[in-house]
């Protein structure tokens, strides 16, 4: 029997109401234990969290990227709570991120309360039970349309991560190799049976 996943829920709203950033970020706080993301149709998705396994994924690999971004100096590492509000008016979220310095350092205070005004210029996240692998593809694809210069997409179950660059057609790396974020992120790496373990 075919596995179902429920989520994410996707709800147009858009012809009764429109939801702003601020509207969502409201509705964001107010349920933390899922995750509101709106389309560029001004649709809103619903995410669940993840799962254990999915979880510590993503909490190795978080721990990685800032500890690399923390080395370099050139920019900040996110958790996977952060959201980015994209020109094409979506707002959305993903696992482990990280953008550079140079983005950062002309935001206003205002600006650095809210959502990010762009893209990441790398995300990570990981295939959780309870989502279609589509919906990470079409998050990272909106992603690297918007300036997004990196993505790594894990896959706990098949063992292996799909590698997204703009131009390109994802590549996919298999343990026990080595993840290299190079050119993109100069010297970070993961040890793939470390994160995936």
């Amino acid at each position: 029997m075919p596995e179902t996943r429920l989520f994410p829920i996707e709800l147009d709203l858009s012809r009764a109401c429109s939801i702003s950033q601020e509207d969502l970020a409201v509705l964001s706080g107010r349920k933390d234990d899922l995750r509101f993301e709106r389309l560029a149709d001004g649709s809103i998705t619903i995410r669940m969290p993840n799962e254990m396994e999915a979880a510590l994924i993503s909490s190795n690999l978080s721990y990685a990227v800032s500890r690399w971004s923390e080395e370099q100096g050139h920019g900040e590492g996110f958790a996977p709570d952060v959201g980015y509000a994209l020109p094409d008016g979506s707002v959305r979220g993903t696992g482990p991120s990280w953008v550079r310095s140079d983005r950062l350092d002309p935001l206003s205070s205002d600006e650095l309360e809210g959502f990010l005004p762009f893209a990441p210029d790398f995300a990570a996240d990981v295939i959780s039970l309870y989502q279609t692998r589509e919906s990470y593809v079409e998050r990272f694809e909106a992603f690297l349309k918007h300036g997004c210069r990196l993505a790594w997409l894990f896959d706990p179950k098949a063992e292996l991560v799909k590698v997204f660059r703009p131009g390109s057609e994802p590549e996919t790396v298999e343990p026990p190799a080595t993840l290299s974020a190079d050119p993109e992120l100069p010297g970070f790496s993961c040890d793939l049976e470390e994160i995936l373990d």
